[in-house]
């Protein structure tokens, strides 16, 4: 699912324990929370349910706080492609 910031445009996947396949790069611990990995930073950072990971250049993955991602974004039209100005 695509979704729009202005200026930017990103791609972002949400996570819901429940509904397989997750996201690229989505973990569970052995304490039953979740993480995406870094590759960029190197680390680990914890996902919750609803979350939104987000494909980043060059192909990195973070989390998005859900509430974050709602008030900040809104679905993409179909064509727009790249960073908007």
């Amino acid at each position: 699912m695509r979704f729009q910031k202005k200026p930017s445009t990103i791609e972002a996947e949400q996570f819901q324990p429940d509904k397989m396949p997750w996201p690229s790069d989505v973990h569970r611990r052995d304490d039953g929370t979740f993480f995406v990995c870094n590759d960029l930073h190197k680390s680990d950072i914890t996902i919750k349910p609803g979350d939104w990971v987000r494909v980043d250049i060059p192909g990195d993955r973070y989390p998005i706080d859900a509430k974050y991602m709602e008030e900040n974004f809104v679905p993409a039209p179909a064509e727009t492609t790249g960073d908007s100005q």
